[in-house]
């Protein structure tokens, strides 16, 4: 078995102290983008050289050739010594020299080739910042980085507690601080130490988290120091490129440590790229598989141009243009919290391969035609047979059109030959909304879920876990009959507590992963073996095992998802009938009783009618009707049900609840009497009896008590409620009344 035993996370005192460092890291990288955002500004505001330059102040060549440095003879690898004879010897003195000049003014710098030691003046007229490049090189990154700020937090505060959730939240915020300072990067260079480290960070982080999700791999389990190893690669290339950068004897030596570092990053996105493949593949969850694909899929379009940039970045000529390679950075972390934290599983198998279907049977509906229309002319040297675009774009769209019909027909014959299913699931779904319509008792609901789950999906078996009050857990409702028995669940449970709080479908299969969370589940869990857990919000959760390929599709996911809810609304459908029907009776009842009472002058028979519709109306286990006995104030039981020899027994003025309720003179409802000081537990001993839960009215005549009327634990396990009070105390006001008369 590979559970969370055999495979475990990092410890939770690890888990809140890596959380308390992201979050402090958090805070700081929100100061570090505000002060990139300020020192934009200001750049913006000061006139511009027409070249950006690498922070030992080297001219490099991302920019356009049409600016006027470019334009004046500014290249890489130049490297600018002075602006108007003013020795420059720090990465930020360039901006502070332009912030003094004024567009228009010409500009004198004295450059310098590293690599000939050729030393030459070059005159540059300074122009006002265009926007075009504001919009290209800060507005672009800036707001791409700010998107991955608020997700890397929002993760925190969601999942901040999980280790794939920490290290994506620590991968956003080194993407964030990667894009948020690339401006101040080629302008300002106040900050690009944390740039040089954010890079090659950013690609440990996905590298962390593509073994960490969705549970850890084996080996980190087995070698938690594992862990240290995505990172150590990261910390010596920031290193090195810090040193290298803050080289001013030799400008250029930074090349190699940055194009490794972002390389670095590179293997990190290929790694988390092949793990998802790998869980797409092989995963027996399909949960797992469904949320894998869709992060491969924004993975791929969310870095796949930046990959195809990696291998060019290496070679000059090729500059990073963030206009052309950021924009898809947007999908990948939108995939992220569709596929982790989206309540539903969404049917993207399902949209991409019909999408590419269709693409796909359009052009070689085109082609089939152009080939037919191309035969048929020269085989009968008719010129009208030439292709019409417009008879062909016809001809395509009829086929197209016709072609769902004639899938969803051989999908349903392949379906039910091969796995058994008789109705595609949207049909599953309409059906059971129309049988349970006409449902009356849960058993009605319960038998055409069954009904409707054999019908759809075929499974080994399938089983709906309800609480049970009485027995006090939850206790299983088989619905297509599983080959062992079923395990009960308690409500404390770590399962029972996992499917109530989160409402998403949970896939658990001893054999290959168990949360931590879940662990003492195992032998409850292997009674069932692998299956889906689908949870029905207050109700409890539905069980649903393998189907005949031994592994469910997204779209068994999907249906069971869209399954739940009309399962819930089904049984409070029923529930809500039930209950009018239950007060319907129950006021039939109480006229009924108020007339018998009314109709007899006989005592005893008033006081044993009144004790036995109690206990029939309210369904409770035990009822009693005790009388005061006006010399001693003591309290009589006079009738007693479902304890025996309680007939005459005397309570002590003021005893237990019933003797609270005469000295008060309102009603006691009491949920657990053991819980409850008034409780009077001689009784239950002395006679056998074991009280649960309790409900007890004053029977009251002319402005005085004279007895009261209490009934005990009621037949389904609940505790007694407002309903249950009024209607008891209508019966107390008319047995008072009738008992009175009859005296």
């Amino acid at each position: 078995m590979r559970s969370e035993s055999a495979i475990p996370s990092l410890s939770h005192p690890a888990l809140r102290t890596t959380r308390l460092l992201l979050l402090l890291l958090l805070g700081l990288s929100a100061l570090a983008l505000a002060l990139a955002a300020l020192l934009a500004i200001r750049t913006a505001s000061s006139p511009f050289p027409g070249f950006f330059t690498e922070p030992m102040l080297v001219v490099n060549d991302i920019g356009n050739p049409a600016w006027s440095g470019y334009a004046a003879g500014l290249h890489l690898p130049d490297q600018i010594l002075s602006v108007d004879e003013i020795p420059l010897d720090r990465p930020s003195a360039l901006a502070e020299a332009l912030r003094s000049r004024r567009a228009g003014e010409i500009v004198w710098f004295r450059v310098r080739n590293p690599e000939t030691g050729v030393v030459r003046l070059v005159p540059v007229r300074l122009t006002s910042f265009p926007f075009g490049v504001l919009l290209n090189f800060f507005l672009v990154p800036y707001g791409v980085g700010i998107l991955y700020w608020v997700v890397g937090g929002w993760l925190l505060f969601r999942r901040g507690g999980e280790e794939a959730g920490q290290a994506l939240a620590f991968f956003c915020l080194m993407v964030a601080l990667t894009l948020g300072l690339y401006f101040d990067l080629y302008t300002t260079h106040r900050l690009f130490a944390l740039w040089v480290t954010a890079i090659p960070l950013a690609g440990s982080a996905i590298l962390h988290l593509a073994f960490a999700f969705p549970y850890p791999a084996p080996a980190l389990g087995r070698h938690p120091w594992l862990r240290a190893l995505f990172y150590l690669p990261a910390v010596i290339l920031a290193a090195v490129g810090l040193a290298a950068t803050l080289d001013m004897a030799h400008p250029t030596a930074h090349f190699g440590p940055w194009m490794w570092g972002r390389g670095w990053a590179g293997i990190g996105a290929l790694a988390f790229i092949g793990r998802m493949v790998y869980h797409r593949v092989f995963a027996r969850s399909p949960i797992v598989r469904a949320r894998a694909y869709i992060i491969l899929i924004g993975a791929l379009l969310s870095f796949l141009p930046f990959l195809i940039w990696i291998p060019l970045g290496f070679r000059a000529g090729y500059p990073f243009q963030p206009a052309l390679y950021l924009p898809s950075f947007l999908i990948f972390p939108v995939a992220v919290a569709l596929a982790l934290y989206h309540p539903r599983t969404l049917n993207v198998d399902w949209a991409i391969r019909s999408a590419a279907a269709y693409l796909l049977l359009t052009a070689l509906l085109i082609g089939l035609f152009s080939l037919i229309f191309l035969l048929l002319g020269r085989w009968l040297f008719r010129p009208e047979f030439r292709l019409s675009p417009l008879l062909l774009a016809a001809l395509v769209f009829l086929t197209i059109l016709a072609a769902p019909p004639a899938r969803a027909l051989i999908q349903r014959a392949v379906d039910y030959l091969l796995l058994g299913r008789k109705i595609p699931p949207e049909r599953a779904l309409r059906e059971f909304a129309d049988r349970t319509s006409t449902a009356h008792t849960i058993d009605d609901v319960i038998n055409r879920l069954g009904e409707v789950l054999q019908q759809a999906l075929a499974p080994s078996f399938a089983v709906l876990y309800l609480r049970e009050p009485r027995a006090g857990t939850f206790a299983p409702r088989p619905l297509i009959a599983p080959s062992s028995s079923l395990p009960a669940f308690p409500p404390e449970s770590p399962l029972a507590r996992r499917l109530q709080s989160d409402h998403r479908a949970l896939y658990l299969d001893v054999d290959d992963y168990l949360p931590a969370d879940l662990e003492g589940e195992e032998e409850r869990l292997a009674a069932l073996g692998p299956a889906l857990f689908v949870p029905l919000s207050g109700w409890g959760w539905l069980v649903v095992g393998p189907t005949r390929l031994e592994r469910f599709r997204a779209r068994d996911i999907w249906f069971l998802e869209a399954l739940a809810p009309q399962v819930i609304a089904a049984m409070e459908r029923v529930q809500r009938i039930q209950e009018a029907e239950k007060w319907a009776r129950r006021l039939e009842g109480l006229n009924e009783v108020g007339q018998l009472l009314t109709s007899t002058l006989n005592l005893d028979t008033i006081l044993h009618l009144t004790v036995q519709r109690a206990a029939d109306l309210l369904h409770a286990e035990a009822a009693s009707l005790l009388l005061v006995d006006e010399a001693t104030g003591d309290l009589v039981f006079q009738v007693a049900i479902g304890v025996d020899g309680l007939e005459g027994v005397r309570l002590p003025a003021g005893t237990g609840i019933a003797g609270w309720v005469v000295r008060e003179g309102r009603p006691a409802r009491v949920a657990d009497a053991h819980e409850d000081p008034r409780w009077y537990p001689e009784t239950d001993r002395r006679y056998g009896f074991a009280t649960r839960s309790l409900l007890c009215v004053p029977l009251a005549a002319h402005g005085k008590v004279i007895g009261v009327l209490e009934v005990l634990n009621r037949r389904d396990g609940q505790p007694f409620d407002d309903e249950d009070e009024r209607l008891l105390s209508a019966l107390g006001a008319h047995a008072a009344s009738a008992i009175e008369n009859a005296r």
